[in-house]
């Protein structure tokens, strides 16, 4: 597939689609706690197309749109992978070239896994204090 964007002079293949250098190209910038992020971190990501206004913001991760998501800054609590965007407004340039890619990796348990292996040790030693006072090690599965 070969897109020629009405008014380009000057358009790169890459990967199917054309670039153009006349076209703004579009920048992600990462609003977040310090680097490494865990999950439950707020990481914001936005999306800038300086020189014009009104655009739609188009998200991707690991090159596949995502759903839903087309205002200038999305939020991402675990969702690890690169991430860039793109614009499309209704007036010229009706397009923007896609970011560079970002990558946001999100690394260890959340606290959700924190919390669930807390309570699995809270009743294994609850059961073992029973099987002891009780002398039935059947409760442990021995």
């Amino acid at each position: 597939m070969w897109y020629n964007f009405t008014g380009c002079d000057s358009c790169t293949r890459v990967r199917d689609y054309c670039v153009s250098t006349d076209l703004p190209k579009a920048t992600v910038t990462i609003e977040a706690p310090d680097e490494p992020f865990y999950p439950g971190d707020t990481v914001t990501l936005k999306c800038d197309i300086t020189g014009y206004r009104d655009w739609e913001y188009y998200w991707y991760r690991n090159n596949t749109r995502i759903p839903n998501k087309t205002s200038q800054t999305i939020t991402l609590l675990n969702d690890s992978g690169q991430y860039k965007c793109s614009g499309e407004r209704a007036k010229s340039p009706k397009l923007s070239n896609f970011s560079d890619s970002v990558p946001v990796y999100f690394q260890g348990k959340s606290a959700a896994e924190f919390l669930i292996m807390a309570f699995q040790e809270i009743i294994f030693q609850l059961l073992k204090l029973i099987s002891e006072s009780t002398g039935s090690a059947e409760l442990l599965g021995k």
